[in-house]
């Protein structure tokens, strides 16, 4: 997964006591894996689909919600982005598709020849939290839809990315709101911004 490089200066200091579960970078990979074995994924029906769902959820950092409805035609691949409607905050959204995610999508709608309306997840939300359940205890983690917005969150802090990003490409309300559920400001962090005032 790529997470593109920004400047530090509007970064806080993250108390990882304040946050909400989460996978690391190296686990969402190791489910990745272990969903690809046969021995550990025997009798799964629709592998490639729930894999594709935990892609997306990660990549995008969606709600399930949002991500439910997609179709191939939310996809603009020569534009390298994804427009979509947030059933939330009821406000069209558009994000960025990296290069990898792009093909993995591209390639996905050929093989299963999806017409441009038709949904890639063509499951209810109970199914979701279901097939997402069952991917996370491949590593022995309880996770829900909700981890992998969070693990996208916390992967773009870990990089550096800026709160206005971040809270741009989740789709919050307002930069409040990703501050409010993600950021602490330490008091360490307080005592070296007053020391580079030197006032």
């Amino acid at each position: 997964m790529s997470i593109p490089q920004q400047s530090p200066n509007l970064m806080l200091n993250v108390n990882l006591g304040d946050l909400p579960d989460f996978l690391t970078v190296k686990e969402y990979e190791e489910i990745l894996h272990k969903i690809n074995e046969p021995t550990l994924t025997k009798g799964w029906r629709h592998k490639e689909n729930s894999k594709l769902l935990l892609q997306v959820l990660m990549n995008f950092g969606m709600r399930v919600s949002d991500a439910l409805i997609l179709t191939p035609s939310h996809f603009k691949f020569k534009e390298k982005v994804v427009r979509y409607h947030i059933k939330k905050t009821k406000k069209d959204h558009q994000i960025a598709l990296s290069d990898k995610m792009a093909l993995i999508l591209e390639m996905y709608i050929l093989k299963n020849k999806l017409e441009a309306h038709e949904r890639i997840f063509p499951f209810n939300r109970q199914r979701a939290h279901n097939k997402v359940v069952k991917m996370g205890m491949l590593i022995g983690k309880r996770i829900h839809q909700h981890t992998l917005r969070h693990s996208l969150v916390m992967a773009m802090l870990t990089k550096q990315v800026s709160l206005p990003i971040i809270s741009k490409y989740v789709g919050h309300s307002s930069i409040n709101t990703t501050i409010n559920q993600y950021m602490k400001v330490s008091i360490d962090m307080q005592r070296d911004a007053l020391e580079k005032l030197d006032i």
